[in-house]
């Protein structure tokens, strides 16, 4: 037994991956659909999972003069305190 998934044009099933069966063979064939893909998620809202991701005590260690001090940060620059 083979299981594929195909897609089906209005008049045919077009198989998504190559299928290794010979020419003119009967097939039964049972239908299924398949579930929509997802819609994929907006920008804001992956940046809220992965905030909630991040164990509580971690946002504790956020510099809170991140745009400030970015080059610091980043490349060691020296820091702006003012």
């Amino acid at each position: 037994m083979t299981t594929l998934t195909a897609r089906y044009d209005g008049k045919v099933l077009i198989p998504e991956q190559p299928v290794d069966l010979p020419t003119g063979v009967t097939l039964r064939v049972t239908v299924e659909v398949a579930a929509p893909d997802a819609p994929p998620k907006a920008p804001w809202q992956l940046a809220v999972e992965i905030g909630e991701a991040v164990p509580p005590g971690e946002w504790a260690r956020v510099p809170t003069d991140g745009a400030r001090n970015l080059d610091h940060y980043l490349y060691g620059a020296p820091r702006d305190d003012s």
